[in-house]
């Protein structure tokens, strides 16, 4: 997260972002997604709030006309970023105490995220480990946000995309901005043995 960070910590110190995130309610979006209340399986030794807005991601993609991808100028990943509404990211410390509670709000959302139409991309499950990935598609296909969810015993990560995404990029707009949990999901949507760790299906 250093590095996400670090890339936007002079936009936010130089402009106010009280003022910009009033201007929009994210929450019409349909790819917007409300984790509910995070803090209470936080510990206090470490966590990260990352909440990029409209207004910031434009800004972002006038910048990075040319951003380097892969050791290649690359316009198309920050025409994706302009399409963007928001990107908001949770990561944080949890006790080992609390383990069985974030699984426990992880299934409440991936029922609610089913329920509204999303589709499962990739779900890994083990003893201390969960990890989902979803997105949201209009009726012409067009992907419309994406969520990661991700706990292990030590730490909790949690994504929300907004806006037009384009899957492709997703591993590249990962490693330019240091999303967590991003940099494998078209190489585990292609190879289904490695999304399904138990025998429940991905889809709804």
């Amino acid at each position: 997260m250093k590095k996400l960070i670090s890339i936007f910590i002079v936009i936010f110190f130089a402009i106010s972002v009280k003022s910009y995130a009033q201007e929009t309610d994210y929450s019409q979006y349909p790819g917007f997604v409300d984790f509910g209340n995070l803090e209470q399986f936080e510990n206090s030794e470490e966590s990260t709030e990352v909440l990029i807005n409209e207004n910031l991601l434009k800004m972002v993609s006038k910048m990075g006309r040319n951003m380097d991808v892969n050791g290649k100028k690359d316009s198309s990943l920050a025409n994706m970023i302009g399409g963007l509404k928001l990107i908001k990211v949770n990561v944080f410390g949890i006790d080992s105490t609390k383990t069985k509670s974030v699984f426990k709000l992880i299934n409440q959302i991936n029922k609610k995220l089913m329920k509204k139409g999303w589709d499962r991309l990739v779900r890994q499950k083990s003893k201390d480990e969960r990890t989902n990935v979803f997105i949201k598609t209009d009726n012409n296909s067009v992907i419309q946000g994406l969520v990661v969810t991700a706990v292990d015993t030590s730490e909790a990560t949690f994504v929300n995309i907004v806006g037009k995404i384009d899957l492709e990029k997703i591993g590249e707009l990962s490693s330019n901005f240091n999303i967590p949990n991003l940099n494998d999901v078209m190489g585990k949507k292609k190879s289904k043995t490695d999304v399904n760790t138990d025998s429940d299906s991905t889809k709804h």
